[in-house]
């Protein structure tokens, strides 16, 4: 029989107990970070002379979101749905 690593048991109770645990680096995730490539329009003046942005707005498909481990950037999920359910997990 082989011998399984630490990390290795740990990744397969954290799947079994569904817990919110990266799937690289095992830290638990308390909060997941969010990617997105969108085009985005502001309206641009000086104000006082100082470069001045209004609000911002964003337009675009949104085709590569995703959504990673906020210690390692692995991508955990790629659906909007499929996080909050990673995120209902018990910590």
């Amino acid at each position: 029989m082989s011998k399984v690593s630490k990390a290795d048991r740990i990744k397969v109770v954290a799947r079994l107990l569904g817990e919110r645990v990266c799937p690289k680096c095992n830290k638990k995730i308390d909060s997941l970070l969010y990617f997105s490539k969108v085009e985005v329009s502001q309206d641009f003046d000086l104000d006082n002379g100082e470069p001045n942005y209004g609000s911002m707005e964003d337009f675009g498909d949104h085709t590569d979101d995703h959504y990673a481990c906020p210690e390692c950037f692995e991508t955990i999920c790629t659906e909007e749905e499929d996080a909050v359910q990673f995120m209902k997990r018990p910590g």
